[in-house]
């Protein structure tokens, strides 16, 4: 019994336990959401303009996108003369391109999101463990806190669609983990290695700029250097990590219209409050309690703001009367060291997140998929600030009663979310973007559309998903998720109107998507406005032309 003890006690063991468990979650992690997409990925508004972008790349026409996407705020006679190649503005184009890089082995984009989204999975379950075992101090709790985090619906969802999320949340958490690894001794390498996988994150969703900055303040803060040399890395570290995003973000924006607009305003309080509530989804079931959501999430963030704060005084303390603490090779003060950075970016992503959907005068709808890359990290502080800076003051039957708690309050949750989900992950329901994606005669109706022409739609992203076609977005006549009206619509809709006389030009209305595009020009405006007459119709879809001046009786 003794041998077995000092067995499970060694170090060595511990490690490769460890590994084991981490490579285990990863492809368990997986299998699932590779199972869960047998016709493809998912694919939502957002993911036809990725997978149009890296269409376009596989075509040679670089990082732009086949259609004008209604959010890009381009004015439609602007958008003609980058029909086919229409400038990615609203991301930037790390995922897209990981899509087209799948050609590199012979798999086209379509076919290319369902393993991208399996490996997106494994490596967010083996990073996640081994940043939240850091955090802990056990494998156990932080594979029951991976457990949780992949069981959960939306986590699965999440990389069974084709989003860039798939590719943001592991470099999140590897360019976190490199961060804590750089803290704990730093070096060229090591800095270099976390500049490098947080220029990658800032280059995959615009949120991974909220990772830099918490990065620069993490190494401002607890970098162990001499303070001109901890001022130069940081300088070094942080340029590194930005200039990449920043060059995109001029380069993407130098050959587009200065008639683009911003896109509106509208109350954000709602979403800010249905965002904020979404970590709460583990405790309490989605439809019930909803009044206590609030005092949930607050008890997470109080936990974790002051066990952190707890484990840094403890240590600091710690430090002054122990040197062996003092140079943090201890697993307890190197617990107690990450949860400065991990907490630093959480706070960072969810300001972010909120803080530009209220600063920029644009529409950012807060949904689930912003939250789930740091629930993980969240849940890792809450557990690890419990079982680590109290470590010597609270017996271990009240650290794992503890712990033991706040998973049950997971798992709680969890359940509830798959008692009215799982069909999607179960039954393998998901519409694969490689499976059908209109009846027959919708399809046909589109077939009328000449191969070279000039295209306008109501809903140019859903009508690239049915026909893989380009198309231009119709005038605003308000804009999106906003009430503000469009002052420049009248100007907008007689340039079209001008356009339409001059050259034959093609208009879609497609049916299934009007709820969501009715900020959008509608067809009474449209026939009143412009000389056109109807060529294919179906029960989901009409088709008109122009008639030219030219082409007049």
């Amino acid at each position: 019994m003794q041998r077995a003890t000092d067995w499970l006690s060694d170090p060595r063991t511990r490690i490769v336990a460890g590994w084991l468990v981490a490579i285990a979650l990863a492809v368990t992690a997986a299998l699932i959401v590779r199972g869960s997409t047998p016709t493809g990925s998912f694919g939502a508004t957002d993911s036809q303009t990725y997978l149009s972008v890296a269409q376009n790349l596989t075509e040679g026409r670089g990082l732009t996108s086949s259609f004008t996407n209604e959010y890009d705020g381009v004015v439609p006679v602007d958008a003609v003369a980058r029909s086919g190649r229409q400038a990615l503005l609203l991301w930037p184009p790390l995922y897209p391109a990981a899509l087209a890089a799948g050609t590199l082995v012979g798999s086209d984009p379509d076919h290319t999101t369902a393993p991208l989204g399996a490996l997106g999975a494994a490596a967010t379950a083996l990073l996640a463990l081994r940043l939240v075992q850091r955090l802990t101090g056990s494998v156990v709790l932080s594979a029951a806190i991976v457990v949780l985090y992949l069981a959960n619906i939306w986590s699965v969802l999440l990389f069974a669609t084709v989003s860039s999320e798939v590719l943001y949340v592991p470099l999140l958490l590897a360019a976190t983990l490199a961060l804590v690894r750089a803290l704990d001794a730093p070096s060229v390498w090591r800095l270099t290695a976390y500049a490098a996988l947080a220029a990658a994150t800032a280059l995959t969703r615009y949120t991974g700029a909220s990772l830099v900055l918490a990065g620069a303040v993490a190494l401002a803060i607890w970098l162990p250097l001499p303070a001109r040399r901890r001022w130069i890395a940081v300088g070094a570290t942080t340029a590194a990590a930005t200039i990449p995003l920043a060059v995109w973000t001029l380069w993407s924006r130098a050959g587009t219209s200065g008639r683009n607009r911003s896109i509106g305003w509208y109350d954000k309080g709602d979403d800010v409050r249905a965002f904020l509530a979404l970590p709460t989804e583990w405790v309490l079931p989605p439809e019930d309690l909803s009044g206590a959501r609030g005092w949930v999430l607050g008890a997470l963030l109080v936990v974790a703001a002051v066990v952190a704060a707890v484990g840094w005084v403890t240590t600091a303390r710690r430090a002054a009367t122990d040197p062996a603490a003092s140079g943090f090779v201890d697993a307890e003060a190197r617990a107690v060291r990450a949860a400065g950075p991990v907490l630093a970016v959480v706070l960072a992503h969810a300001a972010f997140v909120i803080g530009s959907g209220f600063l920029l005068d644009v529409t950012l709808p807060l949904d689930q998929r912003m939250m789930m890359p740091v629930v993980a990290l969240l849940a890792g502080l809450v557990v690890g600030g419990i079982a680590w800076p109290l470590r010597r003051d609270v017996s271990r039957p009240s650290r794992w009663i503890a712990a033991t708690v706040l998973v049950a309050l997971l798992a709680v949750g969890t359940t509830q979310l798959w008692e009215v989900s799982d069909r999607y992950i179960i039954g393998r329901d998901l519409p694969g973007v490689t499976g059908p994606r209109a009846p027959d005669d919708t399809l046909a109706a589109f077939e009328v559309i000449p191969d070279d022409a000039l295209v306008f739609a109501n809903a140019p992203t859903a009508m690239y998903a049915v026909t893989r076609r380009g198309s231009i977005t119709l005038p605003h006549q308000s804009f999106p998720m906003s009430a503000a009206e469009n002052p420049d619509y009248a100007a907008e809709l007689a340039d079209l109107g001008q356009l339409a006389r001059e050259r034959e030009v093609w208009f879609v209305w497609y049916i299934p998507t009007s709820a969501i595009t009715d900020y959008m020009a509608p067809e009474a405006d449209m026939l009143a406005a412009l000389p056109l007459e109807l060529v294919a119709s179906a029960p989901e879809v009409r088709i008109y032309r122009s008639v030219p001046d030219a082409a007049a009786p």
